[in-house]
């Protein structure tokens, strides 16, 4: 998704003809008649460049003129005291009786929270979004033996929490295992006769390439709207990101985006990988303190070999950010 612009003059549109970035993101976030998430502010010379993750409605925009307008660029605290002694300044939003709100989180801002058990239906019936309508992530045993169900989502995602179960308790030991991963399709650039293609190909195994980026000079070309990214490996070059708002495209900036590359051949990648089940509780919980970014083209895999004998069921949920559903 493409970030919107709104463009202003310092000396022009502000109170104080200056502008305190950090004050004014704050005091955007702190409107309640903005919705629409801010990605960031930019600042070259006279030039004031406010940049949101989704266009501003009518009466958003002339909410956002207003705060502008009004914006007095309060001073940057002295960073140190006399004694040298570093100060920390936690400059946030506030409710009106002058408390600072606190919001811990590891997601992108103005992602929602979402639980499922099931992936999405990649081809719902209009007016259905397809959220949480697709394959289930379960697993069903008559006995012993290896079984795996994929499940995929529509949109960008960032995965935090999940739990695997496992009933009854009694038919599960340590013996049995389960896995968790993701596969990353295979990417198909296309020769380029005439030399004026996006990208070039780089060795990195015999018959396997990663796809680098060109500049209408290469010799193929790759559809980022349908092309399927991942985490580079050590020594892999990566030029690619992408964000729950934003589509895959080549960064310009390399220094604060999460990159990814492309390659011409399937990977399969784990988050957990032949863990022990037989816990007398019959669960595995996963709680940590990040995300993982995984892009719409990834499907999830579930996998579940079970040595011990009788019936057994397996099931899970994950807990994840994502766009707004509505």
């Amino acid at each position: 998704m493409a970030d919107f612009n709104y463009r202003y003059s310092v000396d022009g549109d502000t109170a104080a003809n200056a502008v305190n970035t950090t004050a004014l993101k704050n005091e955007i976030a702190a409107s309640l008649l903005i919705t629409v998430a801010i990605n960031r502010i930019d600042t070259s010379g006279d030039t004031l460049d406010i940049i949101f993750k989704a266009e501003l409605s009518e009466d958003e925009h002339r909410a956002l003129d207003e705060i502008v307008g009004a914006h007095t660029a309060p001073p940057t605290l002295n960073p140190t005291l006399e004694s040298g002694v570093p100060i920390v300044h936690i400059d946030t939003p506030v409710e009106p009786d002058g408390k600072t709100i606190m919001v811990i989180s590891p997601a992108t801002e103005g992602t929602m929270t979402w639980f499922t058990s099931r992936g999405d239906d990649m081809v719902p019936t209009p007016p259905a979004t397809g959220r949480g309508e697709g394959q289930a992530m379960s697993l069903s045993f008559d006995g012993p033996g290896s079984k795996s169900v994929e499940f995929q989502f529509s949109g960008a995602t960032e995965i935090h929490d999940g739990r695997v179960w496992y009933t009854p308790v009694d038919n599960w030991t340590n013996a049995d295992q389960f896995s968790f991963s993701v596969r990353i399709p295979a990417n198909t650039p296309v020769p380029n006769m005439d030399g004026t293609g996006n990208c070039n190909l780089v060795v990195v195994g015999p018959g396997m390439h990663a796809i680098v980026p060109a500049s209408g000079d290469g010799t193929h070309d790759v559809d980022l709207a349908t092309a399927s990214p991942c985490y580079p490996p050590r020594g892999v070059p990566a030029y690619y990101t992408f964000g729950v708002y934003d589509d895959l495209r080549v960064s310009t900036n390399t220094e604060k985006d999460e990159l990814f590359t492309l390659f011409d051949f399937e990977v399969n990648s784990y988050f957990i990988k032949n863990v022990a089940m037989g816990d007398p509780l019959g669960i595995f919980d996963i709680d940590v303190y990040k995300v993982e970014l995984c892009h719409m083209s990834w499907l999830f895999k579930l996998e579940c070999e079970k040595v011990s004998e009788g019936v057994g069921d397996v099931g899970g949920w994950l807990m994840l950010f994502r766009k707004d559903s509505t």
